[in-house]
């Protein structure tokens, strides 16, 4: 899974079609409001997200169906519903995302104490 994206108007439009509501109907009550359909308008293609953090426009992408609605068979369904009704989507997810943003984070430290050092070592260098 890849990390959260940002709803860019320019990138994502999104959209209401029927396939929207079945989803849906496939996740628990407590997590139908955080699907939704977008077109990615850059990658010409239709996408099922899930709002990560709505108020901040953050979502990651459930499942991709190309760049036609009707590419949608029998076994995106099973797929979608078994992704659905797994393990607590919303625990699933958010965990993945808390892992990949300790990471992001670990990673920014890490490049903070290199450049200090770098700094003490040679103090009139510019990076």
């Amino acid at each position: 899974m890849f990390g959260p994206c940002r709803l860019d108007r320019k990138q994502h439009l999104i959209i209401h079609p029927p396939l929207e509501d079945w989803v849906k109907r496939q996740a628990s009550p407590d997590e139908r409001e955080r699907i939704f359909a977008y077109h990615h308008l850059k990658e010409k293609t239709y996408v099922i997200g899930w709002w990560v953090h709505k108020g901040q426009g953050l979502f990651v992408d459930l499942f991709n169906l190309g760049n036609s609605l009707a590419n949608f068979s029998r076994s995106d369904a099973q797929s979608i519903q078994c992704t659905l009704r797994g393990n607590n989507t919303s625990d699933r997810l958010k965990q993945n995302i808390g892992m990949r943003l300790e990471s992001q984070a670990s990673q920014e430290q890490d490049e903070c104490e290199a450049m200090s050092e770098r700094l003490e070592r040679n103090p009139m260098v510019n990076y």
